[in-house]
């Protein structure tokens, strides 16, 4: 019971008894906003790189990077609602904003934040490996906490790499008529950066992808 307890503070910041209270807020009261946690990470870690690189991988309508705050339209188990990513100053970790009505779904939605964050990596075992290649040490001394940024879900993946290699000059525009013709409006969502959900192969069974152009893509 200690080791559980002990990984749930480790992982949430919380303790059990904190999280349940939380949940039952959410159920008490469903127009609630967030619950926010922090997910913590070993130092150090080039924040500049890797939040400028997913603001510019941003998929249009699900995702977006307002030079502070990442936040993304998600759907988890038929519930749906917008995560927030922040980093949080002088210290190793970041803040986690989830809706209260996906309060039930913490740990898959936590794990996949830190798969797409990189937050996992021990940064200064990778450095000490690297260093061992005469061509990648100075590189690696120059970038100290470069982490590689990860995906949400892999689907969304080989979408966005058979989009790209339609053409990769229209990517930005087949990708926005993506996820416009096949993606479902977040009836919830005041933000027009992160209207949509991500469509899933479900919907694309019944998508008009040939209004999009995209018909020789996804057949």
């Amino acid at each position: 019971m200690r080791r559980f307890n002990e990984a749930v503070r480790q992982t949430y910041a919380r303790t059990p008894t904190e999280l349940r209270r939380q949940r039952r807020r959410s159920l008490a009261d469903p127009s609630g906003t967030t619950i926010d946690l922090k997910l913590f990470y070993r130092e150090p870690y080039d924040w500049p790189v890797m939040l400028k690189s997913l603001g510019t991988l941003a998929t249009p309508l699900v995702e977006a990077f307002d030079g502070q705050t990442y936040r993304r339209a998600i759907l988890i188990d038929g519930a749906s609602g917008i995560i927030a990513v922040q980093p949080l100053p002088n210290q190793p970790a970041v803040r986690l904003s989830v809706p209260y009505n996906l309060a039930r779904h913490l740990l898959p939605i936590t794990e996949r934040v830190k798969q797409l964050f990189d937050l996992k990596a021990d940064p200064v075992a990778v450095a000490d490996v690297l260093c061992h290649d005469p061509e990648l040490a100075p590189l690696v001394k120059a970038a100290p906490g470069r982490r590689i940024p990860g995906c949400w879900d892999g689907f969304e993946v080989v979408v966005r790499a058979l989009l790209d290699s339609e053409d990769p000059a229209q990517f930005p525009t087949l990708l926005h008529a993506f996820v416009t013709s096949a993606g479902e409006p977040l009836a919830e969502s005041t933000d027009p950066t992160s209207s949509h959900l991500f469509p899933t192969p479900e919907r694309l069974t019944n998508a008009e992808s040939g209004a999009a152009g995209l018909s020789a893509t996804l057949p």
